[in-house]
C-alpha cells in the first residue's frame, strides 16, 4: 500500500516520442504520460493551483479520463527546493464519479491504511 496519494483533475494523457542525445547517443524510449491539476494549500491559507506530469507505465486506465477527479499512487523526492512527484511502478489509477470536484483539494496527502 502506498502512502502518498497525488489526487486532482486529470487534464491530459500523451506518449512522449523516444529521444537521442545528441552528443552521448544515448536513445531514451518513448513514455506515457498524464498530466494533473492539483490544489496546493498553502500556510497562509491560499490555494496555488499545479500542474504535475507524471510518467506511468500504462496509459490506458487514463484514456478518455479528462476532466475527472483521480488519484494516483506517487512517491515523491527533493529537487533543489522543488518536491517532485513520479507515480509508482505498477500504480493504479482511482477515479472519482463525475462530478465529484469538491474534496480534490490536496495536491498529496498520506493514506490512512
Amino acid at each position: 500500500m502506498n502512502m502518498l496519494l497525488l489526487q486532482g483533475q486529470m487534464l491530459n494523457s500523451f506518449e512522449r516520442p523516444a529521444f537521442t542525445n545528441r552528443e552521448t547517443g544515448e536513445v531514451r524510449p518513448s513514455a506515457h504520460s498524464v498530466q494533473v491539476l492539483c490544489e496546493n494549500r498553502l500556510r497562509n491559507g491560499e490555494i496555488r493551483m499545479e500542474l504535475v506530469t507524471l510518467t506511468v507505465d500504462d496509459i490506458g486506465p487514463y484514456k478518455g479520463r479528462e476532466t475527472e477527479i483521480v488519484q494516483v499512487p506517487v512517491g515523491c523526492f527533493v529537487n533543489g527546493s522543488v518536491v517532485q512527484f513520479y507515480a509508482t511502478k505498477g500504480a493504479k489509477p482511482a477515479f472519482a464519479r463525475a462530478g465529484a470536484r469538491s474534496g480534490a483539494s490536496t495536491a498529496a496527502a498520506a493514506s490512512a491504511g
